[in-house]
């Protein structure tokens, strides 16, 4: 569906930032077309990521989305903090 961009309407600066972008990866089939779409729709789109060894990735049209995927090269001396989310 292209909804293209109305005109008047306000352009967005877009940006996901996901932990990987694997085929395997649910998110990666969710974001890889809501980035599309949306830089479709007229929106300014990048797509941030961590590369995943061994893991091909699947990665958004580069006319469409800026994609950034960085290369993770150890844990050590990453603090890592985890809270809990409360959805009601």
């Amino acid at each position: 569906m292209d909804v293209g961009n109305r005109e008047g309407a306000r352009r967005l600066r877009i940006l996901h930032v996901v932990r990987g972008l694997p085929n395997s990866s649910g998110t990666t089939h969710i974001v890889c077309p809501l980035s599309e779409a949306q830089a479709r729709a007229g929106h300014a789109v990048s797509v941030w990521s961590v590369e995943k060894a061994g893991q091909p990735a699947v990665i958004p049209a580069a006319d469409l989305v800026s994609v950034r995927v960085f290369r993770l090269r150890s844990w050590t001396g990453i603090r890592v903090s985890r809270f809990p989310l409360d959805v009601r």
